[in-house]
């Protein structure tokens, strides 16, 4: 079964990381699919490391605006989930 495992898609891609959108509306909606994609909560900081050159800091601050919105859940460990 491990080979099985080594190809599947899923895993293949997600050693690659997703290039930073520039606009404000591209990073929104790339910091939800990407928690969308989460099995359960994540952090900032594991958002964050999907994408190249994000910094945590805005990806924060997108993932709070999301939870203002009501399009992402904040959980009471600082983490975010759909």
């Amino acid at each position: 079964m491990v080979g099985v495992w080594a190809a599947s898609p899923r895993h293949a891609s997600s050693k690659a990381k997703l290039s930073w959108p520039k606009s404000i509306p591209d990073q929104v909606q790339a910091v939800r699919e990407s928690l969308e994609r989460q099995p359960g909560p994540a952090s900032t900081e594991q958002i964050a490391r999907q994408f190249k050159r994000a910094r945590t800091d805005r990806v924060q601050e997108l993932l709070e605006t999301l939870s203002t919105l009501g399009q992402v859940r904040s959980m009471d460990d600082g983490r975010f989930m759909i």
